[in-house]
């Protein structure tokens, strides 16, 4: 879902398996996701969950 977000909200595809989860998100909130770019390059995204539409901003 967050793949699917980020290309409607900002048309970046991006393959899931790039995206790093330590567990699912379960709960509304703000969330920090790890993104993998390439082999040593990564990035930080910060995924806020409000009821059931997932919106998404750039990590500080």
């Amino acid at each position: 879902m967050i793949a699917e977000e980020l290309m409607s909200q900002f048309e970046l595809e991006l393959e899931r398996r790039k995206i790093l989860l330590p567990e699912p998100i379960k709960f509304a909130g703000e969330h920090l996701i790890e993104i993998r770019l390439h082999t040593d390059v990564t990035a930080n995204l910060k995924v806020v969950i409000e009821g059931s539409a997932p919106m998404l901003t750039a990590a500080e």
